[in-house]
Formats: structure tokens, sequence, C-alpha cells
């Protein structure tokens, strides 16, 4: 059996599962390496006797449904009383979307700390007072951002984790009241992005030693040793001036090349901070987020679909090969900035969708482009699939945009945050949108990049920006049942309606992005939340065809189908058939 059989099983019987895993010592007590004596710890970091020794694992508990039985040979306490989410939701050209959270309620509950306390046995003390969740909690004060997991499924014998989908978050705080009830709020993986958490370049801690002046060719840092944390040649920035330099001594940064990057030389006084500069040199996007994932979130590789390896792709390798292959930028980054800041930057300006999926466990990168070929996209209709009088329709005015402007070449590295910082300006406007015939009026969406380095990173992206926002955007709301589950956040789904008509007045099929999947009922329905793609049903979107392909009339079915071919001038081909469409 799977999670998939079971939804569809009549007489199923929901059921949730709450595993929270915390830092447990893998030493026991006293036994070497170990040096603690007298009464024993709980084996947990606070409660810890002897830190040096403390070699942290992971012990989980295990909680599920108040009232249900745990299944045969399995702990797990029967706390749960209620779990909400709130799911991803993905905002089309605005970089990163909301992210998921979670949070779960307890009904907390007295217990004797059999199979919790290690020395259970050994304690002087009753180890019947307290709470289960209170004396976790006096024990397990490092929780913050350790994992948490909810599994939902269902009663089936034997028992199997199968039966389960499984969401994974972070924990951000945990509260308990005096009634007992217990409440765990949980972020999604991309929660470690932060601004507050997460920054690049890190935060330098050398000071200049002495003052400086606007020739000095070398610099000595504070405090003795601090060289060890700068490589043997870079770049640094001091106050509002960029540099580089070609050698260290110890810690004296020598061969010093003033006013670097835009930047003017200048003076500067001892104890300033000698903050080192990331640059990203003709690197492709992809690349770029993967760095700024693994080397300055801290986030696990594992968690990332990417390979970067054109015989072993995955799904980031395919979005490049296909979307992303001409996005190679070229950026300073000169102070400490938050992870969060750039990675919204780079998915906004590179019209990629970027979001955590709780239940496949990976961080997802899509490209706002037409399905690829073969995809399949759902569909549905409220004569089918959309459950009765759940569908709503809104026009979301507050996304369509008839001009869009992208300010591009940076003066100065130390600058970019201002119109004025930028030499370049790029403009697509629809001037037909505007005129009085049309929508009557002008809406501008301004960007400044200091990613684009190429007129042609200007030129696409305002193209394919302008082709999704030039007109109102739909946004539909509607459930479906739980077969349905195949539908999820990021896909196409094409949807039929009497909500959408035609001029005559009957149903017409439109392609939406889904943008967020919420469970209304667990295992019997799922309220979908989708914005209309700019991509239509009715239009060939064409790819470029690899050499060797024959020309339109003599290509086979599947070649017209993933290829792009060039029409005579009156858009049709010989067999009557509309040419293709370049984005």
């Amino acid at each position: 059996m799977s999670f998939d059989s079971e939804r569809k099983r009549l007489g199923k019987e929901p059921v949730t599962l709450v595993e929270l895993d915390l830092d447990f010592c893998s030493l026991s007590f006293s036994g070497a390496p170990c040096t603690a004596t007298g009464v024993p710890c709980y084996n947990t970091r606070n409660t810890c006797k002897d830190a040096a020794n403390f070699t942290k694992g992971t012990k989980t508990y295990t909680m599920i449904t108040k009232g249900a039985s745990a299944p045969v040979g399995q702990v797990m306490f029967p706390c749960v009383k209620k779990v909400s989410y709130s799911p991803t939701k993905l905002t089309f050209g605005n970089g990163l979307g909301y992210r998921s959270k979670v949070t779960i309620t307890f009904q907390d509950f007295a217990h004797h700390d059999r199979g919790i306390d290690p020395y259970q046995s050994q304690r002087t003390y009753d180890t019947n007072q307290g709470t289960f969740f209170g004396k976790l909690l006096a024990r397990n004060t490092y929780y913050n951002g350790r994992t948490i997991r909810i599994r939902t499924g269902y009663q089936a014998t034997p028992f199997s984790l199968d039966n389960f989908d499984t969401r994974e978050y972070i924990i951000e705080k945990i509260d308990i009241s005096a009634n007992g009830v217990v409440k765990i709020v949980g972020k999604d993986i991309l929660k470690k992005i932060d601004n507050k958490r997460s920054q690049c370049p890190k935060v330098s801690e050398g000071l200049l030693s002495a003052d400086m002046t606007k020739t000095a060719t070398s610099i000595t840092l504070l405090p003795g040793g601090i060289g060890l944390d700068y490589p043997d040649s870079g770049v640094i920035r001091i106050g509002d001036e960029i540099m580089s330099y070609s050698s260290k001594n110890v810690d004296t940064l020598q061969g010093l090349v003033r006013a670097g990057f835009g930047t003017e030389a200048d003076d500067a006084q001892d104890e300033d901070t000698v903050q080192l500069c990331k640059i990203y040199d003709n690197l492709n996007v992809v690349d770029i987020i993967y760095d700024l994932l693994v080397n300055y979130a801290d986030i696990d590789p594992k968690f990332i679909p990417y390979n970067n390896d054109v015989n072993n792709k995955d799904e980031w390798d395919i979005e490049k090969e296909n979307w992303l292959s001409l996005k190679t930028y070229y950026t300073v980054v000169s102070t400490s900035e938050g992870v969060q800041t750039l990675i919204e930057e780079l998915t906004e300006q590179s019209l990629i969708l970027f979001w955590w999926d709780e239940l496949s466990q990976k961080i997802k990168l899509k490209v706002i482009a037409p399905p690829q070929r073969g995809e399949v996209v759902n569909y549905v209709s409220d004569k089918f699939n959309i459950l009765e009088n759940s569908m709503s329709i809104q026009n979301d005015d507050s996304k369509r945009f008839s001009e869009i402007w992208v300010y591009s070449g940076v003066k100065n590295w130390a600058e970019t945050s201002e119109i004025e910082d930028f030499t370049k300006l790029h403009i697509k406007a629809d001037l037909e949108k505007e005129g009085e015939d049309q929508y009557g009026d002008r809406r501008i969406k301004k960007v400044m990049s200091r990613w684009f380095t190429l007129d042609t990173h200007s030129t696409i992206f305002t193209e394919r920006y302008m082709l999704m926002s030039k007109d109102t955007p739909k946004v539909i709301t509607l459930q479906l049942d739980a077969k349905e589950h195949e539908v999820k956040t990021g896909d196409f789904l094409d949807v039929s309606t009497r909500l959408v008509l035609d001029a005559t007045g009957s149903p017409t099929g439109q392609r939406y992005h889904v943008t967020e999947v919420k469970e209304v009922v667990l295992g019997h329905s799922m309220q979908v939340t989708a914005m209309t793609s700019g991509f239509a049903i009715d239009i060939r979107y064409g790819y470029i065809a690899p050499n060797g392909v024959p020309n339109y009339s003599e290509a086979t079915a599947a070649q017209r189908d993933g290829m792009a071919f060039i029409s005579p001038n009156n858009g049709l081909f010989l067999d009557g058939t509309e040419a293709y469409k370049i984005i």
C-alpha cells in the first residue's frame, strides 16, 4: 500500500504523526570520554556536565493524533490536537513568495520519564512529577533551528510510513500555556536564508591597526592573527573605497591597488573595518543561487536537486539548460548583505519561481516559461473535477504593467541601491495597452539590476515580463477532491469553467500557474489557487532545434510539437497551421 492508494480507499481513517528531532548526547554519563561525575545529566546540551566532550546525536520524539492508538511496536504519544498549515505561496515576477509555515497544537500530559530519561531508574526523586513537555523544554533549551516532521496519512495494518505524506520544517518557537496547551511553530527550510540569519559576504572582523592614507599600498590588521580569515589575495572595502591586494604576510595585506571598481581613494581611520568583498564573475544564475544557499545559508546540498553535470541532470540542471544558459552575471557585493535580498533580486530578474516543496523535501527552481516538451498539463473543469460552489475568480489589476524599465550598468560598486547609481536604461512599452481604446492608463515597473552585464539581459527580461503582465491576470481559487492529488504548487493547470466565457457565452479554457495548494480536509479535499500564466493553451511555443532537423513539411509530429520552425510571412505553414511564438 501507499499514501496514494490509501487516500482513495473508502472508510480511510486520517491520522497525523509529529516527529521532533532534538540534540542528544550519544555518550553514557561518566563513561569515557565523558568525565562528568555525581548526579547524571539528561544527555542534553544544557544539562551536560562535561560540555567539552558532548557528542551530539539526535533523539526523535514521536507524537500521534490525540485519541488515536499507537501502532503495535511503536512508541508514540497521543497528544496532537491540531495541525494548521500556511502553505507556500508563489508570487510571479516578484522574487521569493510566501514561505510555508506550520503550527502544531499539543495537549501536555503527565509522564513517568521511562524511555525519555536514560537514567530514570537512578533518580532519587519521583519521576512522575511534572509534565512531558514541561520537562522536555527544561532539558532542551536549544531547540531553535532543529527539525520537526509532520506525517499525514491513514491508519492501516500493518503500520508503514509509506502510507504517509511527510513535510519537514525548522522549529521557530515553542510556547506552553497554563492549561497545558503547547504550540510549536515551524518554518520551511528557506527560513535559513532570512537576512538576519545569513549574509554574503560574511562580516569581516579585521580592523585597521593605524590610519590609512590615500596612497598607502599596504595595511596591517587587528587583532593579531586575524589575517588567517583573509585569503592570500582578494578584494576588500574600507569605508566607501574598494581596493584589491595581491599578497599577504601574516596580518599585513600588501600590493594594494586603490580606487578600484569605480570608487575613489580616500583616507581611513584606525580601527575602521576591512571588509572582504564577494565577486561573482561571469557565473550562471543557478550556480550563484546554489553558492548562496550552501556556502552562506548553510543549507544541506541534499535538499537541492542540482548536480551541475550535463551527464547526470537533475531538476535545476534541466531548467538551467532549457532557459538559463545565457543568464551569466557579474556583480560585486562589497558589504555584508542578506542572502534573502540577493536571491530575491536574482529570482525576480531571471523570472524564476523559487520555493521549498515540503513533500518532496526539495528546493524548487522553475523558470516562468511555457510547459516543457512532453510535459503533461493537468486539466480540470467545473463539470468533472471542481467541487460544487468552491470556485471564485478575481482580477488582480495590481500585477498589470504597460512599461518595464530596467536600470543597469553600475557606476560605482560601493553604491548600487539608487537609480542614479546606474548608467543604462532599457524600456519596453506597450503603447496600445496604454491607449484610450484599451486600458487607458500607464503602469510602470522599475527594476534596478546590479547583475545584468549585457543588453540582452535587459531585453529578454522586459520582453518576458511584459508577456505575463500586459493584461490583468485572473486569480482563480477552487477546491478539488483528493483524487486530484497530483496538482502541485508550481504546476500548470488548464481550467474550463462557466465563470470564464468567450464572446459567445461559451466556457473557454485558460492556462493557469498554480501558486498555492492547501489541504482543506485531510484526504478528502484541497484548495488550489492559480494565476493566468500569460502562456495560452492554443499558442504553439517552439524551442531551438538541434542540427539535422528537417524542414517543417518533412518533420515528424513529435518534432513539430517540440521544436520551432520558421513560417512564411503570413504566419501560416503550408498545411494551414499557425506559426510558433518566440519568447
